[in-house]
């Protein structure tokens, strides 16, 4: 067959039909050589478990999970996690897998050899037949046993349930605990703050923002009691001095009237008219002043009149004769108004004081006002704080419990390692299907191959490729006398011809 031939379909009919044994026996024999060796392959089986994620039974918005994130975030990490070197070694040591490698390989290589025997696949959109599309993920273990397989991979499950649920507990202990040393510590800082606030108004009380209005009416008080009191002081200044003259008037009085002459009364009249005329002027006769001036020239007036009348009495010098009673009670009222005068002074000076007092608070007040409020700021921020750690505690608590009582989300294993009836590996069907088409590719491969290593000519093509002649007529093969005298189809012989 020439490899430059364009053949049509009955072309390649003819090659099948020429090679039918040759394709038929590689298409039955290589199947067959196929199943035959699977049986010289070990047997796998394999255990499978589904691991379902189970719901929190307490809802998210009465108590917040001590554990931040959600449990499903963790199924990215899951080969991970159960895969990890440590989990498996132990089930190396618990089972004594590969014990014909032991001590001639690492225990890394164990552990690899042990990781391709587990497969871990995540579950996408939820288990089949399990309401609330809840997400999972399924452990598959393969051993050359089927108990060997089961028990492995219900030991894995297990370790890695156990090790969560701990893992877990640990977390949120250690979150309440962090929030305990926190609690700790801001309660500390709040007592700080409650001392410098409380040390602060104690300071300044009398002082402090919002008793400006009872510092100002305590200032018109004050104001109002130093002129009732500097008032008082002059009523009693005026009768002092009133009382004081009236003594003197007395006093002169009495020593003229025992043997002194009056020319002391004149002069004292002379005096006080004077003074009179000194002071008057219009309008101004009702000032006590004045009337006080006009009652003593009156009352000189009268001793004067008096003295001329009598005769004064000798003077026998004894100092120890007793004063008349109106001396002695208005000497007593000049002392009582003298003392009214010196507490009248004290009285004042003390409400000067507390004016000047209520002055520099009121001027204080902005500068204390802020230093109050930076204080306050200070206090509010740690309360705040204390509050908000008060309130996670007591939500860490409760969430530890739940931790501790499993009510959070929890891995569920929803179909339990199971007991392989027959091997995961290898699959003999699979390998006798692909031995059935490995063979027919070789068969076909091979007529191909004869095929063109074949150089029968049986076409006119063929005789112009060959033979580089031209055919100029095709006589037909004639039938033997035990055939059929028709011609076989398709068979033709070809006259050379120069």
């Amino acid at each position: 067959m020439s490899h430059d031939q364009n053949l049509d379909v009955r072309g390649y009919v003819d090659i099948l039909l020429r090679h039918m044994w040759l394709i038929l026996i590689t298409t039955l024999a290589i199947p067959l050589m196929a199943y035959a060796f699977t049986w010289t392959i070990s047997n796998r089986f394999t255990s499978q478990t589904l691991v379902l994620v189970d719901q929190k039974k307490v809802p998210e918005n009465l108590v917040k999970p001590a554990v931040t994130g959600e449990i499903n975030d963790a199924l990215v990490n899951l080969p991970e996690q159960i895969l990890s070197r440590t989990r498996l070694e132990s089930i190396i040591d618990r089972f004594g897998l590969f014990k014909s490698e032991q001590g001639r390989v690492t225990k890394d290589v164990l552990v690899e050899h042990l990781r391709e025997m587990i497969e871990v696949t995540p579950l996408k959109g939820g288990a089949p037949g399990v309401q609330g599309g809840a997400s999972g993920f399924h452990i598959s273990v393969a051993a050359h046993s089927p108990l060997l397989a089961q028990q492995m991979c219900n030991e894995l499950t297990s370790i890695f349930m156990q090790e969560n649920i701990r893992a877990r507990e640990q977390r949120a202990q250690a979150t309440t605990g962090f929030l305990k040393k926190e609690l700790a510590e801001a309660k500390t800082k709040l007592n700080g703050q409650e001392a410098r606030l409380s040390e602060f108004r104690k300071r300044y009380v009398g002082q402090l923002p919002g008793e400006e209005q009872t510092n100002l009416g305590m200032l018109a008080t004050l104001n109002n009691n130093l002129q009732a009191v500097i008032q008082e002081a002059s009523r009693a200044q005026q009768e002092k001095n009133y009382t004081e003259s009236l003594l003197q008037q007395e006093l002169t009085t009495w020593r003229a009237s025992r043997g002194g002459d009056t020319q002391s009364l004149e002069e004292q009249l002379a005096k006080a008219q004077a003074q009179l005329v000194a002071l008057q002027g219009p309008d101004t006769d009702n000032h006590p002043d004045i009337v006080l001036i006009k009652y003593q020239i009156e009352e000189l007036k009268t001793k004067l009149r008096q003295a001329s009348h009598s005769t004064p009495p000798p003077d026998t010098g004894d100092s120890g004769i007793a004063e008349p009673a109106r001396i002695q009670q208005l000497r007593i009222q000049s002392q009582h108004l003298d003392q009214v005068v010196k507490d009248n002074a004290t009285e004042q000076e003390r409400i000067q004081n507390e004016i000047r007092n209520y002055q520099a608070r009121l001027h204080l007040s902005p500068t204390i006002e802020e230093q109050l409020k930076g204080i306050n700021q200070d206090y509010q921020s740690a309360l705040i704080m204390y509050n908000d750690l008060v309130s996670k505690m007591s939500q860490s608590e409760i969430a530890t419990r739940m931790e501790l009582q499993q009510q959070n989300e929890q891995y569920r294993v929803v179909d339990p390692p199971n007991l392989p009836q027959k091997p995961s590996y290898p699959k003999r069907w699979l390998f006798t299907l692909g031995g059935l088409g490995g063979g027919l590719l070789l068969g076909l491969g091979l007529a191909l191959l004869l095929e063109a290593l074949d150089k029968s000519i049986r076409t006119e093509h063929d005789v112009h490729i060959y033979l580089n002649l031209r055919a100029l007529a095709m006589i037909p093969v004639a039938a033997r006398q035990s055939q059929n005298a028709n011609p076989v189809p398709g068979r033709k012989l070809g006259l050379d011809l120069t």
